[in-house]
């Protein structure tokens, strides 16, 4: 391992803080570390100090509210996570509910689908997004980072959407995965 490679994770004085009823709790205030490759780390400490909480926030999955980042940054090979703009690489068709069909070609390989298309008529396969993956996929235009998305969608849905971040992280990661949705660099 080169000694100036960059760190998987990074944790950039990180501040995580929930609103009771009368006064703001700083369940973590101003934690900073990296992990880089092969490496292991151990969050040790006192009952009540933070390591969960601070685990919980890599992971994204903070219950909003009454739990917020505050401040700082959580980096994933150098990126940020929740300031990563996802863009749609596939046609959609809206549908009469309000909701969308996502377009996917059946045959990715070009020889493929000239060979097998008239079996299947070279029809794509339609993805139907529910409510909130069509309220997703309509925010993924290359302007709205995840972590504003995550806003839009508290918003829109409130409580029924909880883990909001940990749902978008599933979510763009299947898309991803089938070449629906990229990042926008």
């Amino acid at each position: 391992m080169e000694p100036n490679s960059l760190p998987l994770i990074s944790v950039q004085d990180l501040k995580v803080y929930f609103q009771g009823d009368f006064e703001t709790a700083r369940a973590v205030d101003g934690v900073s570390f990296e992990v880089r490759p092969e490496e292991m780390v151990c969050l040790v400490g006192e009952s009540g100090c933070g390591k969960t909480v601070t685990a919980l926030s890599i992971l994204g999955l903070i219950s909003v509210p009454p739990g917020r980042i505050a401040g700082g940054k959580i980096l994933f090979k150098g990126e940020n996570l929740l300031d990563m703009v996802p863009v749609r690489l596939r046609e959609a068709k809206a549908c009469g509910n309000g909701t969308v069909d996502v377009l996917i070609p059946r045959f990715g390989d070009r020889w493929v689908g000239t060979v097998l298309g008239w079996l299947f008529k070279n029809k794509p396969i339609h993805l139907h997004l529910d409510e909130v993956g069509t309220s997703v996929w309509n925010l993924c235009d290359g302007r709205h980072t995840v972590h504003e998305i995550g806003k839009s969608l508290e918003e829109k849905f409130g409580d029924c959407i909880d883990p909001v971040y940990e749902r978008l992280g599933l979510f763009f990661h299947q898309m991803k995965k089938a070449g629906i949705v990229d990042w926008q660099r």
